[in-house]
């Protein structure tokens, strides 16, 4: 069971090392149980911010989470797709990607 849910910012600041909050996602991500659940818009993002921080060398060590199961990557129900769509129309005036609805 997934219990625990992670966005962009953690994964991104987990593999980063000049991160600001790198060694406080590493501390807090051994604390937890495995896998931590992510949606394919969240690791999008942190992937494509990766790469532009680290290239494909940051992207591969956020790609060897996913590998070792660490991070498990949810695909959306029809219900979450929906929902998503959604909050992006009704906060449409408030900046909110795909990754954050």
């Amino acid at each position: 069971m997934l219990e625990t849910l992670i966005d962009a910012g953690p994964m991104i600041a987990l593999v980063a090392p000049k991160d600001l909050a790198h060694r406080v996602c590493k501390d807090c991500v051994a604390t937890l149980p495995f896998p931590i659940a992510t949606t394919w818009p969240a690791l999008t993002e942190a992937m494509y911010f990766l790469h532009r921080s680290g290239g494909w060398r940051y992207q591969g060590f956020l790609w060897a989470f996913i590998e070792r199961e660490t991070i498990a990557v949810c695909n959306l129900t029809d219900a979450e797709t929906t929902r998503t769509r959604e909050l992006m129309e009704r906060y449409h005036d408030t900046p909110m990607d795909l990754a954050d609805a």
